[in-house]
């Protein structure tokens, strides 16, 4: 590192980045030269949790400030949206604040196998680990659902790709401005919605005129094997097949469910 006039950046939390067993030490490190720490002076490294490896991932925050306040955890007003949290609660069970539990319990057990190797706190790191695991894997479907992605395999920890694409959907989806029959744009959300409701009205409130006369060319038959064919009952192969070819977390149908739940 002196050859190469690279100086170890700052870090804050456990002093150990590795451990197996009994064993600890820090064997990962960021480093930076001279002109990396004039332009940022306040950077500093965190050690996070281990949680699928021996090692700590290292957090690099280049504007940190250790003064201030300390952190305040953030809380709902009362009775803010009683009911939906109370279905939250049932359904999903607040993924998100467990993983932040676990998370802060798994950093309190490692720093304590930092300081001592006992077992009882190895099987508690085990324990919590395996919860952990388990919520970000319920977090990751969640959120592969809700992004429409289907090319990414599950538990490669894409969570945050999942969000992005969630977030790219809906502003694809959302509608901000229209034309009307006039040619004029429409920006204003409230006439957005009124223009939107008049056109369907229009479109399909039109009463249908009766055709009066048919085409002079003949209509196109079909043979007596295809006719024959479209009578027949649809098998079980026919359905597992077209199940099979289906994208499995793409939109759901009407009852509400996907291709995956099949």
């Amino acid at each position: 590192m002196d050859k190469a006039f690279l100086h170890d950046l700052d870090f804050q939390s456990p002093p150990f980045t590795w451990h197996h067993g009994n064993l600890s030490d820090r064997l990962d490190r960021a480093v930076g030269n001279d002109d990396w720490l004039d332009a940022f002076p306040n950077c500093s490294i965190f050690h996070l949790p281990r949680i699928k490896s021996d090692h700590r991932s290292l957090l690099l925050k280049l504007h940190y400030d250790s003064g201030g306040a300390p952190n305040r955890p953030f809380r709902f007003l009362a009775d803010f949206r009683n009911k939906i949290k109370e279905w939250n609660n049932c359904v999903y069970g607040h993924l998100s604040q467990r993983k932040r539990q676990l998370v802060r319990k798994l950093a309190k057990i490692q720093h304590a196998l930092d300081l001592s190797g006992s077992n009882s706190l190895v099987k508690q790191e085990i324990n919590v680990r395996n919860k952990l695991e388990n919520i970000l894997h319920h977090e990751e479907i969640l959120l592969k659902q809700k992004s429409r992605c289907e090319w990414l395999n599950l538990g490669d920890q894409n969570t945050s790709y999942f969000h992005r694409r969630t977030v790219l959907n809906r502003n694809f989806n959302k509608i901000t401005v229209l034309r009307n029959s006039d040619g004029e744009w429409i920006f204003d959300p409230e006439m957005l919605k009124t223009e939107a409701v008049n056109f369907f009205q229009n479109l399909y409130g039109e009463i249908p005129r009766p055709t009066r006369s048919l085409p002079s060319n003949a209509f196109p038959k079909l043979s007596s094997k295809d006719t024959k064919f479209l009578g027949e009952c649809v098998t079980y192969e026919e359905i597992k097949t077209a199940l099979f070819d289906m994208v499995p977390w793409k939109a759901p149908g009407s009852d509400g469910f996907q291709a995956a739940f099949f």
